[in-house]
């Protein structure tokens, strides 16, 4: 019997890998945009200093709060530089590995400040990150997270990379949550760089369609929903008495167990083969022999990454296939070409195509919003 598009939402792009993937980044530093381009000043960052003995008695070492929610800081003892950051709300959601992350608070401790250790800077800064990981789909699946923290110097605009360890967790339940804790080092030597505003979590590799999720109020979300393609759903391509119908298609980001680059999207489909004629009919062998798809106005062609072959007389199944396009050019009218062996005798083949054509739209969204789901 065909499966559901429900419970068979990735066997292309959610052949997933199962574990958890530790990203424990030495910090570094580099130029680079990726993340936004550099700030002017650092507004984040509260630095104590030195002042001078007030004539109403107050204590120059209080510590307010300004119109904008921002801590002042209290002098060390020694007159070193404390931190101090107020917690923030992040509220954004991205796809990564089958699962939706969802980031939530941002906490900044000043650990030397803590440790009664300033003016000394041995320990630097650590950065706690709320997450919440919720499983859209109907079977568990387990955390495959690797998400490194950066931010610019918005003296020098060079790049830096904090370092840490990833939480340990268990796998999330179908349609479950489940929190995650994510904590991050700057180096002692590094905490007169680091800017939140300029900050960003990115999960994956740089030029591999990574999610990012600014954590200040520079960078752009990088959410990496899987762009569902509604409109495409129920379209069939009829050949003699047999015909292809199209129950999922979605843009998305993974082939097989590989990233792909940012130039590249997989356009995945769902489909049920039925046969209705007298004799079994089947795919050709190998990628590339059986379906087609040409953009019909910039002539970019592609074909199919390989499916299933042959379905008995009288039979339907479920199968799915992929096409490789372009980052910058899927949208648009497609021209789908199937091309098939048919068989019209018990030693009879013809080879016979037919074509219908599909648009394909920028529609990211949760899975749990499809409407298929």
């Amino acid at each position: 019997m065909p499966s559901s598009p429900r419970s068979s939402i990735t066997r292309i792009s959610s052949t997933l890998a199962i574990g958890f993937v530790a990203a424990a980044l030495a910090a570094c530093s580099g130029t680079g945009d990726a993340l936004g381009e550099p700030a002017e000043a650092n507004d984040d960052v509260v630095v104590q200093q030195e002042q001078p003995q007030q004539d109403d008695g107050a204590n120059p070492g209080d510590s307010d709060v300004d119109d904008d929610g921002v801590a002042g800081a209290a002098d060390d003892a020694d007159g070193g530089n404390a931190i101090i950051l107020p917690a923030r709300t992040i509220d954004a959601t991205v796809y990564v590995g089958g699962l939706e992350y969802t980031i939530g608070e941002v906490r900044v401790l000043d650990l030397d400040d803590e440790a009664g250790r300033l003016p000394q800077r041995t320990h630097g800064l650590q950065v706690d990150i709320d997450v919440e990981a919720f499983n859209p789909t109907d079977s568990q699946s387990m955390v495959n997270l690797m998400a490194t923290l950066s931010w610019v110097d918005p003296e020098s605009g060079l790049l830096h990379q904090g370092f840490g360890s990833p939480p340990q967790g268990a796998g999330v339940p179908g349609g479950g949550r489940a929190n995650l804790a994510l904590e991050y080092q700057v180096d002692g030597m590094e905490v007169d760089t680091f800017s939140l505003e300029s900050a960003a979590l990115r999960f994956g590799n740089e030029g591999q369609h990574a999610a990012v999720v600014p954590l200040g109020d520079e960078g752009e979300l990088k959410s990496k929903f899987p762009h569902f393609q509604e409109q495409m759903v129920g379209v069939t391509v009829e050949l003699e008495d047999v015909s292809w119908t199209i129950d999922e298609a979605f843009i998305g980001y993974n082939h097989g167990n590989s990233r792909l680059g940012d130039d590249q999207v997989l356009l995945e489909i769902a489909y049920t083969f039925a046969n209705d004629s007298e004799h079994q009919q089947c795919h050709y062998r190998g990628d590339g022999q059986n379906f087609e798809l040409l953009h019909t106005a910039t002539g970019i062609g592609t074909t199919d990454l390989g499916t299933e072959r042959c379905v008995r007389s009288g039979a339907q199944e479920q199968w799915r296939t992929g096409f490789l396009l372009p980052s910058d050019g899927f949208t648009g009218t497609w021209t789908l070409t199937v091309n098939q062996d048919y068989q019209d005798g018990p030693a009879s083949m013809q080879d016979l195509n037919a074509q219908v054509e599909v648009e394909v739209i920028d529609n990211p969204l949760s899975i749990a919003e499809w409407p298929t789901r």
